[in-house]
């Protein structure tokens, strides 16, 4: 079942050829009431489903099940039979789907989603806000860190992205510590895997990074 709602806007579409095919999606939920939403909680998988109802928070709950929405529309948009009760999870807790790699990374009213039939990817997104930055100290190496403290927490949040898209698409192949990885190159090798990190434009004051096994 596609679970695009009738009344809910197509999400937006992109695509990146190189170095591998893929799609990113992307929908604001700014707009969208949990009531709305809740019966397709009714066609998501078992763990799918406690995750999002356990949530307390509205927000929470309208950002992960429109992740779904997402997951389900490009399912359907290549070609496939979108049953999202097929999901499978592996010992990380990613989840998995037959013949798509994928990932999904939503922040306060945006949510993305990746994917590829080729290759294994990693997304994150983050708003701007204001941050402690001393507090992330320990989660950066000296390189990364002399460009934090230089342009502030804008900079922190550019690179937190490129670093989580990494640690999404590698998944539980990852065994370094955040720090030890200086993800600012466009090209890495990490975990023997050869990497390739884009930032992606989704809308101003958010940044959004893209991870491509290669």
């Amino acid at each position: 079942m596609n679970l695009l709602p009738i009344n809910l806007s197509l999400p937006n579409r992109q695509s990146i050829s190189e170095p591998a095919e893929v799609h990113i999606y992307h929908s604001f939920t700014t707009d969208m009431q949990w009531d709305m939403l809740e019966p397709l909680v009714d066609y998501l998988d078992l763990i799918s489903k406690r995750k999002i109802l356990n949530y307390s928070r509205y927000i929470d709950k309208v950002n992960s099940i429109m992740g779904r929405v997402l997951l389900s529309k490009a399912i359907t948009d290549y070609g496939l039979v979108a049953e999202l009760m097929q999901l499978r999870y592996d010992k990380s807790g990613k989840p998995l789907y037959p013949n798509l790699h994928f990932s999904i990374s939503h922040t306060d009213d945006l949510v993305v989603l990746a994917c590829s039939q080729s290759n294994e990817v990693g997304i994150d997104i983050e708003k701007n806000k204001y941050l402690d930055i001393d507090l992330f100290r320990s989660y950066f190496c000296d390189e990364e860190w002399n460009l934090v403290t230089i342009l502030g927490a804008e900079e922190l949040l550019r690179i937190w992205t490129r670093k989580e898209a990494v640690f999404k698409a590698l998944g539980s192949g990852l065994s370094e510590k955040l720090n030890c990885i200086n993800c600012l190159a466009d090209e890495l090798y990490v975990c023997e895997k050869n990497l390739a990190v884009k930032e992606i434009e989704i809308a101003l004051s958010y940044h959004c990074s893209l991870c491509i096994i290669i």
